[in-house]
């Protein structure tokens, strides 16, 4: 298993277990103590959907319509940016997020006389350029990576930090050959580039952190220390 697969492993889990434990919104903190790598490669793997990140060349999608089993595919985007669907042909996906793109089905899928379908799409595969966003962030996910992208582009594009956001950044690569299998318990433990968030935020650190379509970026939780009487 490669590097960038141990992190989107990695990534999805912690996102569905936070959704599955909160309030129906994702959350990726770091204070869920199950959370291993160990476990993680034997988890099964939940979607995560954003509506943010732009759908590219080599995409794989499951689109499915509910009540309309014979309409459940999944479909590959090709050179063009296209793929082909029932009722509809072809389809132009390469440009659009998710959201977009299950406006466009259900409004195609009207106009071949389906009565009020119901769409969902997912990404199953990611090809294009993108980065993970996680933990202390306001709006957590998978953002499309845009050239000459900054650590403090990418917290601006989730929505900024929480008011539990720690001191630092890591930023965990994925391009990297999976290392020894090591017990983790919280990904902040995880081996990556930690870079102090005021650094960040003041753009002194442009030049040094770059970022690379895979990687993980992860702001962990305030630290409280209590002093004993």
């Amino acid at each position: 298993m490669s590097r960038h697969l141990m992190i989107r492993q990695v990534v999805l889990t912690v996102l569905m277990t936070g959704y599955l434990a909160g309030c129906g919104t994702l959350s990726s903190r770091s204070s869920h103590p199950g959370v291993s790598l160990l476990d993680v490669y034997m988890a099964p793997q939940p979607q995560l959907v954003s509506t943010v990140y732009t759908l590219g060349v080599s995409d794989k999608l499951d689109i499915t319509v509910y009540r309309h089993p014979e309409l459940t595919r999944q479909v590959r985007i090709t050179s063009e940016g296209t793929f082909v669907y029932p009722l509809i042909g072809t389809l132009k996906a390469a440009g659009r997020t998710v959201v977009q793109l299950e406006k466009e089905l259900t409004r195609r899928l009207q106009e071949a006389n389906l009565e009020a379908p119901q769409v969902a799409v997912t990404v199953q595969e990611y090809r294009n350029q993108h980065v993970y966003v996680l933990g202390e962030v306001k709006s957590p996910g998978v953002y499309t990576l845009e050239h000459n992208v900054t650590l403090k582009d990418l917290i601006a594009s989730a929505n900024g930090l929480t008011a539990n956001a720690g001191w630092y950044v890591l930023v965990v690569r994925g391009d990297r050959p999976r290392e020894r299998a090591v017990k983790v318990r919280h990904l902040e433990n995880l081996p990556g580039i930690r870079v102090d968030l005021n650094k960040v935020l003041a753009g002194e650190v442009e030049r040094t952190v770059h970022i690379y379509s895979g990687d993980m970026v992860y702001v962990p939780p305030r630290v409280y220390f209590f002093a004993s009487k």
